[in-house]
């Protein structure tokens, strides 16, 4: 990962939300930013659930900006799972869009 890729995120960041971004060195920035106590409050209790702590969560969520190019987390999700379909040899495969829809109505019925 780039040092420019980072600071472009985080000039994004500090346009969206008003986050500081101070360069400490050539390879490390300190960001500063002010939010709503309950908001952080109710994230950090989720990020915690999964073990993690907030800073670290938000360095890996940027980095996963970066590697796919999209911020959306179900984007990522989709990706990831299609990576894993393609790794499959018996995947079910479908020749048209009308095939899939006629086994969703199949599976309706029943």
């Amino acid at each position: 990962m780039e040092n420019g890729d980072i600071v472009s995120l985080l000039s994004i960041l500090t346009e969206l939300i008003g986050a500081e971004v101070v360069a400490m060195s050539d390879n490390t920035v300190t960001c500063s930013f002010t939010m709503d106590r309950d908001v952080y409050n109710a994230y950090k209790s989720i990020v915690a659930s999964y073990g993690e702590n907030v800073k670290g969560n938000i360095v890996r969520y940027m980095k996963s900006v970066i590697m796919y190019e999209t911020p959306n987390a179900e984007t990522i999700q989709a990706i990831k799972e299609v990576q894993e379909l393609k790794k499959n040899p018996h995947k079910k495969s479908y020749s048209s869009f009308s095939e899939i829809l006629a086994e969703m109505e199949e599976d309706d019925e029943v």
